[in-house]
């Protein structure tokens, strides 16, 4: 009966090593998780080109700071000051005073 050969093989590299902040490269899986969005609506805009990306084979890659710019171009500073109080107007025109009432005693 032969036995099994237990070869040991010396390990290549050492252990992993984090990235330097600077070069720290996302998925589209990792990008969509972090945006709160879905996978294809990062893949669009990356393909609308809003966001930088590149191909490590043929996987797609993302610089963190590719996705800090998106942010920082896409910020939301609050409401617009010049918009009317009240907010957005409904079908382009305000409604009529007594509008949606019902009629009394009607159903």
């Amino acid at each position: 009966m032969q036995g099994y050969r237990h070869v040991i093989r010396p390990q290549v590299g050492g252990p992993a090593e984090e990235a330097p902040e600077d070069l720290k490269l996302y998925s589209p899986k990792q990008v969509a998780r972090i945006l709160q969005v879905t996978e294809q609506s990062v893949r669009v805009l990356v393909k609308q080109g809003r966001l930088e990306a590149f191909r490590v084979g043929i996987q797609l890659r993302i610089r963190k700071e590719a996705l800090n710019e998106l942010l920082l171009a896409n910020r939301w500073s609050g409401p617009d000051p010049r918009r009317q109080k009240g907010g957005r107007r409904r079908w382009g025109r305000q409604a009529e005073p007594g509008a949606g009432e019902r009629p009394p005693g009607g159903s």
